[in-house]
């Protein structure tokens, strides 16, 4: 059964060659007929449920048409449903990812700084200076352009005359 013709409210029978009209329902004391397959009030857990299925369809890169379809086969929303929807599990990606980023630098320098100590502890003084050097780079603490008037890391400068065993 196609979309335009569950819009219109008639389907194909059984055998495939008579119209019958869809069950109705009396909604009220409106008269007012409605589709079974209509959307009904969802719960905040139904709506959270639901936008982390779209999450992980966006993550695979399904098309927004396959995504619409999806949804109403699946749930019997409309298309500015699922564009909320949308919108939600897109903002959480977004805000995933800049959680993902921050944890990512702090995870690098923990990792760095536990390289560098366990070098220390065995002595091999140029395995630190080697992490030390990638973690300024990490950090961005090299000073900027080649016009400086010297092109050392600034770590270097300051660490000038300090021998690694004083670290």
């Amino acid at each position: 059964m196609n979309i335009i013709t569950q819009m219109i409210g008639l389907y194909k029978g059984d055998n495939g060659t008579n119209w019958a009209s869809p069950p109705n329902k009396v909604c009220g004391h409106r008269n007012i007929l409605y589709n079974d397959r209509m959307a009904k009030k969802t719960t905040k857990a139904q709506r959270v449920l639901r936008i982390r299925a779209i999450y992980e369809l966006l993550l695979t890169d399904a098309p927004r048409g396959d995504i619409i379809r999806y949804c109403y086969e699946k749930w019997g929303v409309s298309s500015k449903t699922v564009d909320n929807y949308l919108q939600s599990a897109s903002a959480l990606i977004i805000e995933q990812a800049i959680e993902m980023q921050q944890n990512a630098l702090e995870k690098h320098l923990a990792q760095r700084a536990l390289i560098r100590n366990k070098a220390l502890k065995k002595g091999d003084e140029r395995l630190a200076f080697d992490v030390l050097r990638d973690e300024t780079k990490l950090l961005d603490l090299y000073p900027k352009g080649e016009g400086s008037s010297d092109d050392k890391p600034l770590i270097i400068k300051i660490l000038k005359g300090v021998s690694m065993t004083d670290l």
